[in-house]
């Protein structure tokens, strides 16, 4: 009997061990970092006529919900994808750069993630520690772009020197250009205050090209309104006489009498040019002065 009870007394003795083992492994310190962001969609509105960058700056919110210190490396990740923006509907890639503002270290992923950097400061955040991260995103387009949202889905993640995570957050970086278009005169045209002036010089009856031309820029397609004050006619100021004429944009005929429009049909960005030119009407049997018109063009994608 007595043999007995000092086996068992043994056996007690272990479990009472390992569970003194188990409540001091439980009790471990731990960093727990999770990454928050006020807006996860990145994406800057850029009009390519009216900026040549698009630049934001953009947050992300560290926080240490452990009790140990939390020390890594940020990084951004294009999750197997090839770097560069795109739009749903194309194949090339738009690129861009990335930076980390507190000490300038570049993220940009151009080879799927961001480059270890020796100089990149580190995130290091105590237990109870919170730290917002801010980014800047710039985009320079080498062309025109069409309008739509481009966009590169990426993970930022904070990792240990061993490349292990400790937190990630998935953000949609981007630039949204909208529908747009402008146009303008070059050549041969004097300009003023209300617009430009071209010099017809002696009136004759027939076709001539006015050495200049009317330009387009445009996202997508789109439609250019022309109008004549006189209804298609040069008018001797406060006089009835008149001389008619006809305007051509290239090869586009336009109707003055009541008014046109060219219409240019496209998904993707336009440079377009259009040399004017007018055909004169019939100058017998007018009195001598200066005959003139005023032209109207307006310019709006669809």
């Amino acid at each position: 009997m007595t043999s007995s009870g000092s086996r068992r007394g043994v056996a007690l003795g272990a479990m009472a061990a390992a569970f003194v083992l188990a409540a001091a492994g439980g009790a471990s310190a731990d960093c727990r970092l999770t990454i928050t962001a006020p807006q996860d969609y990145w994406v800057i509105r850029h009009d390519p006529y009216v900026q040549d960058v698009a630049l934001g700056e953009f947050d992300l919110m560290l926080t240490n919900e452990g009790d140990a210190n939390c020390v890594g490396q940020i990084q951004a990740d294009t999750l197997g994808e090839a770097f560069g923006m795109v739009r749903s509907e194309d194949v090339s890639r738009i690129p861009y750069a990335l930076v980390d503002e507190r000490n300038g270290t570049d993220l940009t992923p151009r080879a799927g993630a961001s480059a270890r950097r020796a100089s990149a400061r580190p995130v290091s955040l105590a237990p109870g520690g919170r730290e917002m991260l801010r980014f800047s995103l710039l985009v320079s387009p080498e062309a025109t772009l069409g309008d739509g949202d481009y966009t590169q889905n990426l993970v930022f993640a904070v990792n240990t020197p061993d490349g292990m995570p400790l937190a990630e957050r998935l953000v949609t970086v981007g630039i949204s250009v909208p529908a747009a278009a402008l146009m303008g005169l070059k050549g041969a045209v004097q300009r003023t205050g209300a617009g430009a002036t071209i010099d017809l010089g002696e009136l004759t009856e027939g076709r001539r090209a006015l050495g200049a031309s009317l330009y387009v820029l445009s996202t997508r397609g789109y439609a250019i309104g022309v109008s004549s004050d006189n209804q298609g006619k040069l008018r001797l100021a406060s006089t009835d006489w008149s001389i008619p004429y006809a305007l051509a944009l290239g090869s586009e005929e336009v109707n003055l009498v009541q008014g046109d429009e060219v219409r240019v049909a496209s998904r993707r960005p336009r440079i377009d040019d259009y040399p004017l030119s007018i055909q004169i009407g019939n100058t017998s049997n007018r009195r001598a002065g200066e005959y003139s018109d005023t032209l109207r063009f307006t310019i709006s994608p669809f």
